[in-house]
């Protein structure tokens, strides 16, 4: 795996996870997904326990909330994931229903690629590898 790092307060006992190993951990439980503009990743009050790494691209975090008239539904964007960066982890974790939608925006101009860990694929992984587990875990609370 990759050379770790001194995490930025010099403390070279607590090394960063590289990037390397973030994705190597994802591969070895997961498998990589193209995602297209305006697709839904995770969609809010729905059963998705997966969790997502984004390898390229970028994908939107929105919540959903009513809006002033009836039936109306106003989309708020709170966030935006890029490159290395994971979401669907504390669902996954904590096997909760996800309070957010993520998604590909309507006017990104290309595929965004992810390597998606099933939830019973992951668990799986925990269970039957101690190190793999804590790798996944010190690496989940780096990122």
């Amino acid at each position: 795996m990759g050379q770790q790092q001194s995490a930025p307060n010099g403390n070279p006992n607590e090394a960063k996870i590289s990037e390397k190993d973030v994705e190597a951990i994802f591969l070895k439980a997961g498998n990589m997904r193209a995602l297209q503009p305006g697709e839904m990743l995770i969609q809010a009050g729905m059963p998705f326990p997966n969790v997502y790494l984004v390898v390229s691209g970028e994908l939107i975090i929105t919540q959903e909330s009513p809006g002033g008239k009836e039936g109306e539904v106003v989309r708020r964007e709170l966030a935006k994931r890029g490159r290395m960066e994971v979401v669907g982890e504390l669902s996954f974790l904590l096997d909760t229903m996800p309070v957010v939608n993520v998604s590909v925006s309507e006017k990104y101009p290309r595929t965004v690629s992810v390597i998606e860990i099933t939830h019973h694929r992951g668990i799986q992984l925990l269970h039957a590898d101690p190190k793999f587990a804590a790798k996944v875990f010190h690496m989940l609370a780096a990122v």
